[in-house]
Parts: structure tokens; sequence; C-alpha cells
């Protein structure tokens, strides 16, 4: 699906891009990620799974508030 099928749709909006968001979502996103390595050290492998996963997420607030896209988490209820 194209960003302006999205767009139409209603999935993802336009919103203004938010520099402090995606500074403090990068910053969250690699403390997860240093998070993730101590714990695939202590073998805590289902832990970092978690972690890292959680990192992601992060990036891709960051990346939508750089692009200046809000996406929809439920009906009516829009993040960003």
């Amino acid at each position: 699906m194209s960003l302006d099928e999205l767009l139409r749709s209603r999935i993802v909006r336009r919103i203004r891009p938010n520099r402090r968001l995606a500074i403090s979502s990068l910053t969250r996103a690699r403390r997860d990620i240093d998070t993730a390595r101590t714990l695939i050290k202590n073998k805590k492998f289902d832990w970092s799974l978690a972690v890292s996963y959680n990192a992601m997420l992060w990036q891709e607030e960051r990346l939508c508030s750089v692009k200046a896209i809000g996406r929809q988490a439920q009906k009516g209820t829009w993040l960003w």
C-alpha cells in the first residue's frame, strides 16, 4: 500500500515534524539496545528479544515523527 493510499484510508495522517520526539525516541531505542546486549551476555535470550523488539518500535516512532506521519493505534486514536 502506498503512502497516498494510507493517507486516503486514514490509516496514517500527516503531522508536524517533531525533533524533540525523534531525539527522545532514538535515545530510548539506544538504551534498549544496550540493555538487550547486557541480557544476551547474561544468557537471558527471551528478555533480550523483548527488549530488542521494543527498541525497534521506538525507531519506528522516530522515523514517523521525522517523516511527519502519525499512525492510528486504534479506531479514533492517533499516535503522535
